[in-house]
């Protein structure tokens, strides 16, 4: 899905930027809420998260918990948001729209040109944000799995 950064950016109110937190590196509660298809990542993943040329981690936070995290990535000139998610108990309470604000509003502040963001086919309610939010379909993908259900093939 695709969008025009600075329409995504501008559903960040004043009152909800303080809820989002950035950094430049992930920290160990931002790692422990992260997840692969809602598995745990493989241990390559912290290094992958770090690759880009530039990167932020959002997290959310509720006495003293990160309940809400994303990543937003730079390259050629595109915003790329990645690992946008939010413990479940705490859905359905617009911190994914804060954090996909929040992450596009920095993007924008760092000069880049369009944003995007890959989300599951069957996951109607990040669908149905991102579309709300201004995003729209640009192309469909798949992973395949190796037999172990592990991510790879050759």
């Amino acid at each position: 899905m695709t969008a025009p950064l600075e329409a995504v950016a501008d559903r960040l109110g004043r009152d909800e930027a303080a809820w989002v937190e950035l950094a430049e590196e992930p920290d160990d509660d931002w790692l422990a809420c992260y997840r692969w298809h809602e598995d745990r990542p493989p241990p390559v993943a912290g290094q992958v998260l770090r690759s880009a040329p530039w990167q932020a981690f959002g997290s959310i936070k509720a006495a003293g918990q990160t309940i809400a995290i994303g990543r937003i990535a730079i390259a050629r000139g595109r915003a790329g948001l990645m690992a946008i998610r939010v413990e479940p108990r705490y859905r359905r309470q617009g911190l994914a729209r804060n954090m996909t604000a929040a992450l596009a509003k920095i993007a924008a502040s760092r000069g880049a040109l369009g944003l995007y963001l890959q989300v599951e086919t069957g996951n109607a309610a990040a669908r149905t944000l991102y579309e709300r939010m201004g995003f729209t379909y640009h192309h469909a993908y798949h992973f395949r799995l190796a037999p172990d259900g592990g991510v790879g093939g050759n």
